[in-house]
């Protein structure tokens, strides 16, 4: 095995990324009480009532429309060996691809000549299994997290440094035909991204594998030199799109959002390297707080506001419970304007991922996990996106009138298909949901429902690994019409499809 410690990962940004909060108090799982009553099961004698429902009517307007969605994802960069040395690899795959029907596949550049041509043969049999269990190929976004030792200041991929000095200037142009050799060396065991970014978190130092770049070429305030960003962005972007058919360029990837992180290693949006990115991509881990999903929309705001002509991308986050995902999907999405959320995690072991996987390479009679793996409350609060809402989708106008209730909606390219999703936030208050619908009329609908709990105070041992507890998860609804009001529990997530008279019936459904 050759499995990097990342379990550790998570808890380690946990402590020390930037603005995060950690410690803030979720609602108790006690509340739970009286919110299960809400689900379809008979309630014992004696059970406490639970709060009057609150009607609620969302306005949706087809005619006003938003960003056009560019996919939803993860990445595998990580455990990749595990996922492909799995017995039950199959079910995994479909598990993964299919269940959510994934339309980007973040994956590490791990291109180093030594190794050979066998150098990402775990990430060609991933990517083989997703166009297997897809039926069609799985667009690919491809981060550096560090290019080789060779070309690193510190000699070594881990633990920071910069790019390396040769007769005292960086070696930008060494660093573009890393990427160029990389892309050559990919595209020969049948992987050609569809877009790439330069460097993961520049602004962020890490055990693991990591390059800093400052903004522009200069030294910090502690007197440390740093290549820019600027001017490798530059001469990635040259050396690439000098061949025809080169990838898309996102970044600049920083750690979060807060302190105009994005804006700083960006620039003006008429400077040379805004206008260089294809989309502006970025990660969440500081700028907000997961516990707390509206604190991040006036930094979602802002990026936007910055940089309004250009597609914007979260490209990595892997933090909150289920719900919070969903939540915070839904702000990035409406506030930020976001064309693509890839979540971080899709595949590894603990239970900050989509889908959690025991170690194949121990014997199947210590694994925790039915079949050695299950999904996550992280996956079903994805997949409320990510199942119906597909590439070219319009966002378009949604708006509820309590502060509780968020809705947002999407439009398929042919106009047959509007699709909305819908959360209710109260921890404790549920509502009924009716959609007023504006420039689209609906002749049937179906609905989707998730009612995802906050993790135990003490979590019992399924919990701790990864299995859910007490809830509801993408749980189709009886007897669905466009005009039905439908009950949203608290912390709830419902899809509703809602499709013209005469659209094409869809598979999987």
């Amino acid at each position: 095995m050759n499995v990097p410690p990342h379990a550790t990962v998570f808890a380690r940004r946990r402590r020390l990324v930037l603005g995060a909060t950690a410690a803030t108090a979720i609602a108790p799982f006690a509340v739970w009480a009286a919110a299960a009553a809400l689900l379809p099961r008979p309630a014992a004698a004696g059970t406490p009532q639970s709060p009057a429902p609150t009607a609620v009517t969302a306005v949706i307007d087809a005619g006003k429309t938003h960003q056009t969605i560019e996919g939803f994802g993860a990445a595998t960069a990580y455990y990749q060996n595990w996922i492909t040395a799995h017995p039950n690899k199959k079910d995994l795959y479909d598990t993964f691809f299919k269940g959510l029907n994934l339309s980007i596949l973040r994956l590490q550049n791990v291109y180093r000549p030594a190794k050979g041509a066998d150098f990402a043969k775990d990430d060609a049999d991933i990517v083989r299994g997703a166009r297997e269990s897809l039926g069609r190929p799985i667009p690919i976004l491809m981060s550096s997290w560090s290019p080789p030792a060779d070309l690193k200041s510190t000699g070594a991929e881990k633990g920071g440094g910069t790019l390396a000095k040769k007769n005292g200037a960086f070696v930008y142009e060494d660093f573009a035909g890393y990427w160029a050799d990389s892309l050559a060396a990919y595209k020969k065991i049948g992987i050609e991204p569809t877009w790439v970014s330069i460097q993961n978190e520049p602004d962020w130092k890490a055990d693991w594998e990591t390059c800093l770049f400052q903004p522009r070429e200069g030294k910090d305030d502690k007197g440390v030199e740093y290549a820019g960003y600027d001017q490798a962005l530059g001469a990635v972007a040259r050396r690439l799109r000098a061949t025809p058919g080169a990838p898309k360029l996102l970044g600049p990837e920083t750690l979060g959002i807060g302190g105009n992180k994005v804006q700083n290693y960006l620039g003006p949006k008429d400077g040379e390297t805004a206008r260089t990115v294809d989309a502006v991509a970025y990660h969440l881990y500081y700028g907000g707080d997961h516990q707390k999903p509206d604190t991040f929309i006036p930094t979602l705001r802002s990026v936007r506001d910055a940089y309004p002509d250009k597609p914007h991308w979260m490209t990595e986050f892997g933090r909150s419970d289920g719900f919070q995902t969903a939540w915070i999907i839904h702000n990035t999405l409406t506030e930020g304007n976001a064309a693509a959320y890839v979540y971080w995690a899709g595949i590894w072991p603990g239970t900050d991922t989509l889908i959690n996987v025991d170690n194949p390479f121990e014997p199947q009679t210590t694994w925790k996990l039915p079949n050695g793996f299950a999904p996550t409350d992280r996956y079903y609060g994805l997949k409320h996106f990510s199942y119906f809402v597909g590439p070219g989708y319009r966002r378009v106008d949604a708006a509820a009138p309590t502060p509780a209730v968020k809705v947002s909606a999407f439009l398929s390219p042919d106009r047959s298909r509007l699709v909305a999703v819908a959360l209710n936030t109260s921890e404790s208050a549920p509502a009924t949901l009716t959609l007023s619908v504006r420039g689209f009329r609906p002749a049937s609908a179906a609905a989707y429902r998730s009612v995802l709990p906050p993790p135990a105070v003490t979590p019992t041992e399924g919990e701790r690994v990864g299995v859910n507890g007490p809830g509801e998860r993408f749980q189709k609804l009886d007897g669905v019409k466009p005009e039905a009001a439908l009950t949203l529990p608290p912390r709830s997530v419902v899809t509703i499809t809602l499709d013209a008279a005469g659209a094409a019936a869809r598979s999987g459904e």
